[in-house]
């Protein structure tokens, strides 16, 4: 007999599939920790997002030719980018830098070099934000790629789409005009055709590498964002979503 719920189940596969990506780069007991420090975070990204991100990650490190010490940095840099979302009041990038940092020191004392913890710190703080040469840039670009990607590469539009309003205040100004519909539909489908359409800005600072690695999954993610139909419905289905946290 089965002793295992099926959420149980599916919380065992989602940890399987995080230490397939992560195993040899990352010490167990920090991939358990933070793992758990997800699955118990229902202000934050889940684990889910989470097996998603590290497994594109790695991809990003293959497509760079990353070392295994560039590509252990860099995959924890991107296991601990949603982490801050559980500290209420706190910026998201600083929750996650003071926790991050805090644990890494805790649970894996000694395993980076100074110069590794500064690299994550600075990856965790200027995510998503644009390329600045003067924050070391490169892992702080790869780190922004991923976050990007992780939804990209699975064709998850919800997730874009929930996430692009929330962060984007002139997609997020007058929510109620015409309730879930009206003129707000329209202002957000034009923005997200602008940002991830086949000319979308969003695309014009990934890396050359990455942008040939991936070119498949942004190719068909690009067509279905000029789907508007699709996401009028991605935004109808979804509205609550959107403005409940």
């Amino acid at each position: 007999m089965n002793r295992f719920r099926p959420h149980e189940v599916r919380e065992l596969e989602v940890f399987k599939d995080i230490l397939i990506a992560v195993e040899g780069y990352l010490p167990l007991d920090f991939i358990v920790g933070v793992f758990q420090h997800m699955r118990d975070n229902p202000k934050g990204f889940d684990t889910e997002w989470l097996q998603r991100a590290v497994a594109t990650g790695k991809r990003v490190a293959e497509a760079h030719n990353l070392s295994a010490s560039d590509t252990g940095v860099l995959l924890t840099a991107v296991m601990l980018l949603e982490t801050g979302r559980k500290f209420i009041g706190v910026d998201r990038r600083e929750g996650s830098v003071a926790f991050g940092i805090s644990f890494i020191n805790k649970v894996i004392p000694g395993f980076f070099t100074d110069d590794e913890i500064k690299t994550i710190s600075y990856c965790l703080r200027y995510n998503r934000e644009r390329f600045r040469r003067g924050v070391d840039g490169s892992f702080v670009l790869l780190v922004g790629e991923v976050a990007m990607l992780a939804d990209v590469v699975y064709r998850d539009l919800a997730s874009v789409v929930v996430n692009y309003v929330r962060e984007h205040p002139t997609a997020n100004a007058d929510p109620n005009e015409g309730g879930s519909t009206g003129k707000w539909h329209e202002n957000v489908v034009i923005e997200l055709e602008r940002s991830y359409g086949p000319e979308g800005f969003a695309w014009q600072t990934i890396t050359p590498a990455t942008k040939k690695h991936f070119r498949f999954e942004i190719n068909a993610f690009q067509n279905m964002v000029m789907g508007t139909p699709g996401i009028r419905e991605t935004l109808t289905q979804n509205y609550k979503r959107i403005y409940s946290r």
